[in-house]
């Protein structure tokens, strides 16, 4: 080199920075749906008999390189759609070579609902995608309303639902199974209204089903469908509407002119023979037969339900 002059070279070896970004490598896009449930993990309908169906992503760093995925660490959320859960897989650790697959995900929802998944990790901005749940054949059954305001002989204030379910715990929204609900447990109890009922989108809403029995007895309500277990609740009546007169205490000692030495005595009951307590309104007039004349007060407003 002219001027004895040199010139010195070397070389570098550039390593990935941290993981900044996934790149989703299946589905092919976005916009292409997992399915999930239907006794399996959350997949891509129609993938090749050959290719793997389970999502699965690359990270890259800030200048877009290719990071190992050993040990890195992805976790799938659900950022929207009401009442789903991840029930497995929603984590994966990465063991081996650049990609890290969720083979294991499963999802509980509604098919009637469109689920977003969420999948990050630390410091790594996250990638969505769309996910529906196709649910199975109806596997169990479960109260998710209970009934309330029990009063005898009315319809509840608050009449129950029941709700259909598949292995996983997805809702069974195209069952047909109709729900039955008996008294197993109680004396003297009997069911009023419509004891049973068809679900729609998975949920079997019972229409004026109600419980005539004795005002303070526990009842067992059991609500069933063929071939599946059963499930209970416990419910305690309180006084209906008053719908009849009872004579407690007969009059005697009547002479005429003259007061009763006993004076009757009534209750006012509902249809089940409850005394209505509750009842400080209602007028009771005596009348009389046979041309006989009532000598005093003949009305009586109740008290508690008594007169």
């Amino acid at each position: 080199v002219a001027g004895g002059a040199s010139i010195n070279s070397a070389n570098f070896e550039l390593t990935p920075g941290e993981p900044t970004t996934l790149d989703l490598l299946y589905p092919t896009s976005a916009s292409i749906p997992l399915t999930c449930g239907g006794g399996a993990s959350c997949r891509v309908a129609n993938t090749p008999v050959n290719d793997s169906p389970f999502p699965r992503f690359e990270l890259r760093d800030v200048s877009g390189n290719i990071v190992s995925a050993l040990n890195r660490t992805l976790t799938a959320s659900i950022t929207a759609g009401a009442g789903g859960s991840i029930t497995a897989g929603g984590t994966e650790v990465g063991t081996a070579g650049t990609v890290i697959e969720f083979d294991q995900l499963r999802l509980r929802g509604s098919s009637a609902v469109t689920y977003t998944l969420s999948f990050a990790g630390t410091g790594i901005a996250p990638v969505s995608l769309n996910a529906n749940v196709t649910s199975g054949d109806p596997a169990s059954i479960s109260i998710t309303r209970n009934a309330s305001g029990v009063r005898s002989g009315s319809a509840f204030t608050t009449v129950p639902q029941i709700t259909i379910y598949d292995v996983e715990g997805n809702i069974v929204s195209n069952a047909v199974l109709p729900i039955t609900a008996s008294i197993t447990s109680g004396v003297g109890g009997t069911l009023v209204g419509t004891a049973s009922a068809t679900p729609s989108s998975g949920v079997a809403t019972f229409t004026g089903l109600g419980l005539s029995g004795v005002a303070g007895s526990a009842y067992t309500i059991t609500y069933s469908a063929t071939g599946l277990n059963p499930v209970t609740e416990t419910l305690t009546p309180t006084p209906g509407n008053a719908t009849q007169l009872a004579l407690t205490t007969q009059a005697s000692g009547g002479r005429t002119g003259s007061v009763f030495t006993v004076q009757p005595m009534l209750e006012l009951r509902d249809s089940a023979g409850n005394l209505v307590s509750t009842d400080n309104a209602t007028q009771v007039t005596m009348t009389a037969s046979n041309d006989a004349r009532i000598l005093g007060t003949a009305t009586s407003i109740a008290n508690a339900g008594v007169m």
